[in-house]
């Protein structure tokens, strides 16, 4: 019965087989492989962020910030509002933008973890690796730096946990399972 099933449909049979492989080839390219949890975990930091930045550009006039310093944050948004509409690639453009951003007195730093999370995003990983390290890099600098210029607590905390991010974003652009915790200086 299932062979004269076969036989009388093989046709639609090469058709569906022929479609299996094309989605499943089309989901190997789509971007990363990774766990339902994981994808929950990048998305509610990506929210996080944007939210941040959205309230910030809302509590300040434009003009209350120098050109660069705005312009950073404006780019900043729009990679985060293409992120958030699945548009990995075209939120680089933006966050590369923020990061070329002629900035006065203020780091930038923070958008290279955007800019990491993005290229982790689309698939290519080392660039995806080479940002976040050069994120943790500046942030720990800034952590650490002596000086009358430290932190707030709550500061030092939203920096700590951003560092911690970037650590176990790296570990999935490794596929090496994450240790968990924080491991400063």
């Amino acid at each position: 019965m299932v062979v004269m099933f076969f036989h009388r449909h093989k046709l639609l049979f090469i058709v569906v087989s022929i479609l299996f492989v094309a989605f499943f080839a089309h989901q190997a390219n789509a971007g990363p492989d990774i766990t339902r949890e994981d994808r929950e975990k990048l998305s509610a930091i990506a929210s996080e962020e944007f939210l941040s930045v959205k309230d910030f550009l809302n509590s300040i006039d434009e003009d209350a910030l120098p050109r660069g310093d705005y312009e950073f944050y404006d780019f900043w948004m729009k990679g985060l509002e293409k992120e958030k509409e699945g548009k990995s690639a075209d939120a680089i453009a933006f966050y590369e933008k923020a990061l070329a951003a002629d900035v006065f007195e203020m780091s930038t730093y923070d958008a290279l973890f955007s800019l990491g999370r993005a290229y982790f995003l689309t698939g290519e990983k080392e660039k995806a690796v080479s940002a976040l390290q050069e994120f943790i890099k500046n942030a720990e600098e800034d952590l650490f730096a002596p000086g009358p210029w430290g932190f707030t607590p709550e500061g030092e905390r939203i920096l700590r946990k951003s560092i911690g991010h970037a650590r176990w974003l790296i570990t999935l652009c490794n596929n090496k399972p994450f240790s968990g915790g924080l491991k400063l200086r």
